[in-house]
């Protein structure tokens, strides 16, 4: 049992802020043993009870506190200015807790512990109070890609939890968001978690519980969102949307050793590799599944043949056991074309290790800073309905920054048209916030507007800006692999961000001179969105979308066909 009054803060152990912690929880200790008067500066108060009559006052106060305290403050109830110890009755506490809960409401706050402590024989209570809005430093977001059945859920399930799986899906749970996923063991959506770190490395998800967003977000430094998208065939659409509107960092490309020896044989496993290839994006390999695969040699073939698939593409596979250089310099690498490899397994927990420290160290990639400034922007690519409430919209923000009860335009709807709506209240990691900024994923929920009138692909953007519907778009498109010619009236699916939505090729100009596109060919492409037919009124609409100058697009039809960068947009 250990003297150190550090070891009674279990929930603080891992806070971003861990050195002003420990030295706050030293500072409390000597307060306690040694009864130091108030100091004017500084994150404690001492209170002997709390009037119910002044809150206003002890509002402006414990915002002063929480300034001082880096977002945190300490209450010591039943306490004198000069620090002698009074004590307090269950009737004053109950008061006083009463008002310091208003009172932390007013200034966006909340009350994290509550303890009683004694002081000289009195009995005393020492509150800790942290504002809302503390979020991690740093946020790295990884997408996990490969084939069905590679274990990519699980994976991610046990770095969350710290557990070991039992090659039967018992993590499952803690990663997929419907009864059908963890039935059939096949993820069908595109799932959200965090694996949190502290300052000095610890990870918090082991200490705190792994499915609570909103804790792990408030303690951790440096947090790794990873996305998890369904493997499965059926289910490339919606992987598609959720790679498009991902905005990742980093893919995890996973994969099983049989998997890997026999690649031409899984489709779903080349068409994963494939797009991390053409859009550029910096990946790392898991191979998983090593405690059923006994063979060294069958090991080093698989991890050879996807080793030489790689290269073809100038990309440097570096084998983790293998590497020279430390775990901290592979992940800085990585921005340069090098890919580790690591060998683990969920049942064992074997590699674990390396790539929980490969994953600490990872920088970030997607610098959003520069965008500040710019006119609010987010793709819509997430829409609840919580019980007793009105809708909700998640999205990451492209551009800009949007604060509580500032109204936006959302749209176009339907029928084209943009409607006014008041963000009545923003969420970043499960955390109420007062404003968001251009890189975080938000949920705002919105007043004036109908769940069913708002889509996937919609926006929301700055009443500032005047909004434009665009019906056609001009792109230059790279051709990846398609069975026959493409030509004039051809029908696919195109993801841009989170939109994904039928269009027609209207126009085609091949680099070659003529107006047909074969697999492998550039040309610059005329594209109508598809229109919209409303069943119950028998009528055709031209359904638009808001998209801009610059922005990348993919193409689908069964498998991706084409990606693009968008050159005019035409309303």
């Amino acid at each position: 049992m250990t003297n150190d009054p550090l070891m009674s803060y279990k929930v603080c152990i891992c806070t971003p802020f861990y050195l002003a912690i420990r030295f706050i929880n030293y500072f409390a200790y000597f307060i306690k043993k040694f009864m130091l008067p108030e100091s004017e500066y500084g994150n404690v108060e001492y209170k002997l009870r709390l009037n119910p009559k002044r809150i206003e006052y002890l509002a402006s106060q414990l915002k002063y506190r929480l300034r001082e305290g880096n977002g945190i403050a300490i209450y010591y109830l039943g306490v004198r200015d000069d620090g002698t110890p009074q004590g307090i009755s269950d009737e004053e506490l109950k008061i006083s807790l009463n008002v310091l809960e208003k009172v932390a409401e007013r200034v966006d706050a909340i009350i994290v512990s509550k303890r009683e402590i004694v002081m000289k024989g009195k009995r005393v209570y020492e509150i800790i109070i942290r504002e809302k809005g503390i979020l991690p430093q740093e946020e790295v977001t990884v997408i996990a890609l490969g084939n069905v059945d590679a274990g990519k859920t699980t994976l991610i399930a046990s770095l969350i939890s710290g557990e070991k799986d039992d090659g039967r899906g018992k993590l499952l749970p803690y990663v997929s968001r419907y009864p059908h996923e963890i039935k059939f063991g096949r993820t069908s959506s595109v799932a959200r978690v965090l694996l949190g770190f502290s300052a000095d490395g610890t990870i918090v998800n082991h200490i705190l519980p792994c499915d609570d967003e909103a804790e792990i977000a408030r303690h951790s430094f440096k947090v790794i969102r990873f996305i998890d998208i369904g493997g499965h065939e059926r289910y490339l659409r919606t992987a598609a949307r959720g790679f498009m509107s991902s905005l990742a960092d980093y893919a995890m490309y996973v994969i099983s050793y049989a998997q890997a020896l026999a690649f031409e044989r899984y489709p779903m496993a080349r068409e994963h590799l494939g797009l991390l290839i053409v859009f550029n994006m910096p990946f790392f390999i898991i191979f998983t599944k090593k405690d059923l695969v006994h063979s060294e040699e069958m090991r080093d073939k698989s991890i050879e043949k996807l080793s030489s698939i790689i290269r073809k593409f100038k990309y440097i596979p570096v084998r983790v056991k293998d590497a020279k250089e430390p775990i901290e310099s592979l992940a800085r690498l990585t921005l340069k074309k090098f890919v580790p490899i690591f060998e683990i397994s969920n049942v064992t927990g074997e590699g674990h290790k390396d790539l929980l420290k490969y994953l600490k160290s990872l920088p970030k990639r997607n610098l959003f800073e520069k965008y500040l400034d710019q006119a609010f922007l987010l793709y819509i690519d997430e829409i609840w309905v919580p019980k007793g409430q009105k809708v909700v919209v998640g999205g990451i923000i492209l551009r800009g920054r949007v604060h509580k009860n500032q109204e936006l335009y959302i749209g176009p709807l339907d029928d084209g048209s943009w409607r006014l709506v008041r963000a009545r209240s923003l969420r970043v990691h499960d955390l109420e916030v007062s404003s968001a900024y251009a890189g975080h994923y938000v949920t705002i929920a919105l007043d004036n507007i109908e769940k069913d009138e708002v889509r996937k692909g919609m926006v929301l953007m700055s009443k500032e800006v005047e909004p434009v519907n665009v019906r056609e778009i001009i792109a230059r498109v790279w051709i990846l692999h398609h069975p026959t010619t493409i030509k004039r009236g051809y029908q696919t699916v195109a993801h841009i961000y989170s939109i994904r939505w039928p269009v027609i090729f209207s126009e085609i100009k091949s680099e070659k001179g003529n107006n047909i596109l074969r697999t492998g060919d550039i040309g610059i492409v005329r594209l109508r969105f598809y229109p919209k037919v409303i069943k119950d009124k028998g009528v055709t609409i031209e359904r638009p979308w808001y998209v801009e100058k610059g922005m990348r697009l993919l193409l689908r039809d069964g498998r991706c066909r084409a990606i693009g960068v968008i050159e005019k947009v035409i309303s």
